[in-house]
């Protein structure tokens, strides 16, 4: 009994680690395109948000913290922001909620 206990947990360990709920995104690229064609999704005097193709850019002029969540709430990434040009990549294909210092948007990626 417990050599496939032991079998079970390892297997369900395994099927964790590689599962997309557990995928993680690599994180903000900084971009080194001079414009971004994706649709705009929200701005301000110092911030851009624009989205599309599963890819969520920003274009900021000041340092910004930066939060994206899934529909449902969870946390996707949460990073600071120096002043420039990045892209992320979101895990799967979806809406999600994005925070970037006084905006606040949904977009559809």
């Amino acid at each position: 009994m417990r050599r496939r206990f032991g079998i079970i947990v390892s297997c369900m360990a395994l099927l964790g680690a590689i599962s997309p709920a557990n995928a993680h995104a690599k994180g903000w690229e900084p971009v080194k395109v001079e414009k971004i064609t994706a649709p705009h999704v929200a701005s301000d005097a110092e911030l851009e948000i624009r989205a599309g193709g599963g890819v969520i850019y920003v274009n900021t002029s000041k340092h910004v913290n930066i939060k994206i969540f899934s529909i449902l709430g969870s946390r996707i990434a949460e990073d600071s922001l120096a002043p420039g040009s990045y892209q992320f990549a979101v895990p799967t294909h979806g809406i999600y909620i994005i925070k970037a210092g006084d905006i606040t948007c949904k977009v559809a990626v």
